[in-house]
């Protein structure tokens, strides 16, 4: 199957309430032809000036039409993508939400996304991993 905005709406609500607590509030959802992403996280950065902590807003979903993949597989696109605008919410660090440093902080390697990934450090069920004890002190 291929990304289509009604499954990606549907397992975002689900996932939301399931993994999340339902606390995120739902981004744009948009489509695109690239190939070179499955999904990704897409954000504005507005600058208030020097020494001052920049303003993200205007947050998007975007996942890929050109792939042909199982609902499980997408499911776990999804999650992942899920996982970056939490951290994005919470203003977790940064440290956390580039795949480069989140592998070498966790000892995983985050590859391409997938279920290994997205399985083990899915915030409300991981207990050990970095990014949960940083959720649970934001909270």
């Amino acid at each position: 199957m291929t990304a289509n905005e009604e499954f990606v709406k549907d397992t975002f609500v689900r996932f939301n309430a399931e993994l999340f607590r339902s606390e995120l509030p739902m981004p744009r959802i948009r489509l695109s032809r690239a190939s070179s992403f499955l999904g990704k996280l897409q954000y504005k950065v507005n600058r208030r000036g020097f020494g001052r902590k920049p303003v993200y807003s205007d947050y998007a979903l975007i996942f890929s039409t050109l792939y042909d993949l199982s609902q499980s597989e997408w499911e776990d696109v999804v999650i992942h993508e899920m996982i970056h605008y939490m951290l994005m919410l919470h203003d977790l660090p940064r440290s956390f939400q580039r795949h480069s440093r989140w592998g070498k902080s966790t000892g995983m390697s985050p590859g391409i996304h997938t279920s290994a990934v997205t399985r083990t450090c899915v915030p409300s069920k991981c207990t050990s991993c970095p990014a949960q004890k940083s959720l649970q002190a934001a909270l």
